[in-house]
């Protein structure tokens, strides 16, 4: 039998760490929210409307957004922090293990859209989620039989048998169902893909792209191969083949991690954005976040963190009436060499479609 628990009514913005606004491609971070960041780190940003205008959801590890107590969950407005009745709370009784808010995506499984959310999540208010849980908007249940691993990464992506909720992760079984690493939501239950689990490889981030060739899957995590193919830290997934981007994402000496994955339109076209633990795009510097065209990397700025400093973890677009920004989050505390307030920042340009670069932007 499905249990369900009711979820507080949402009446503001969640929890963020950090935001990049890029005109063309010359863009620049800022930290400068009005009430501060969080106290902990943000693992996943969404924008979402519930009917009361745009809001940026935010979960990860926080306790505290702004000047409120939001336990791994908030949402931002644009001008205010709100928590969403107290949030998760907490630890669990039982023992010392954080709950952990990864991902969140609206999906419509043919019963009406709902808001998907995975993560470290064992139960919500007596309704037990094996890590994913499903909000209409009234009550909390659980789509599927329960992961025995958190859920990292949720995406909506065409295969080519039409749209589908695809789940990442570390995971290895649903119920009785084996599902390594990348399940795929299907006539009610999840199912496993040909490819999961190959050569270590996990989905602790998804994103569908069409980089010229097609929609595909791009896949982060942190791996050196796939099915055969190098690939640091990302891999494209096109149905069949997988392919390296450039010389994927590293650090000195090895892979480096990729723990969001967005597409975004900076003014020249829809582009994807990793964020992650990395010091290399291909051969190109980038601090912890990057852009592929299709074809090749490009840094944005001085990045985010400190060499040897912590990983962007989120990667949301947002729009509050000034434009589409890039929005992100982590548990980073500074934009280039720059201290951010809490981990947190915000853009401070809209895009502009029609802008051309400026003179030493890139």
């Amino acid at each position: 039998m499905l249990v369900s628990a009711r979820l507080p009514v949402l009446t503001g913005a969640l929890a963020l760490s950090f935001a990049l606004a890029v005109r063309a491609q010359c863009g620049q971070w800022s930290d400068q929210f009005a009430t501060g960041g969080v106290d902990k780190s943000v693992l996943t940003l969404a924008a979402r409307d519930f009917g009361q205008g745009p809001v940026l959801l935010f979960g990860g590890e926080f306790t505290v957004a702004g000047d409120r107590a939001a336990a791994q969950i908030a949402s931002w407005d644009g001008a205010s922090w709100s928590d969403l009745g107290g949030g998760l709370g907490g630890v669990y009784p039982c023992c010392p293990v954080e709950r952990r808010l990864y991902c969140s995506l609206e999906f419509d499984d043919g019963s009406g859209p709902a808001l998907y959310f995975g993560g470290q999540l064992f139960d919500y208010n007596g309704v037990g989620l094996g890590h994913l849980g499903r909000w209409d908007g009234a009550s909390v249940t659980r789509p599927g039989d329960g992961f025995d691993l958190p859920v990292n990464a949720l995406v909506l992506h065409d295969d080519g048998s039409g749209v589908a909720l695809f789940a990442g992760g570390k995971f290895t079984s649903n119920g009785a169902t084996s599902v390594r690493r990348i399940a795929k939501w299907e006539a009610g239950a999840w199912r496993a893909l040909a490819f999961g689990g190959t050569n270590g490889l996990n989905g602790t981030a998804l994103a569908g792209f069409d980089d010229g060739a097609g929609e595909a899957l791009f896949i982060g995590g942190a791996f050196g191969v796939a099915s055969g193919v190098a690939a640091a830290a990302i891999v494209k997934w096109d149905g069949v083949n997988f392919s390296a981007l450039d010389a994927g994402l590293t650090v000195p000496g090895a892979q480096g991690t990729v723990e969001a994955l967005a597409v975004f339109d900076d003014g020249q076209g829809p582009a994807l954005y990793a964020g992650g633990g990395f010091r290399f795009a291909g051969s190109v510097p980038a601090q912890n976040v990057a852009r592929w065209d299709g074809s090749a990397w490009s840094a944005l700025g001085g990045g985010l963190g400190v060499p040897h400093g912590a990983a962007v973890s989120a990667l949301a677009e947002a729009d509050f009436g000034a434009g589409a920004q890039l929005h992100a989050g982590g548990s980073f505390t500074a934009i280039g060499g720059a201290l951010a307030v809490s981990g947190s920042a915000r853009p401070v340009a809209p895009r502009a479609r029609a802008a051309r670069p400026a003179t030493g932007c890139r």
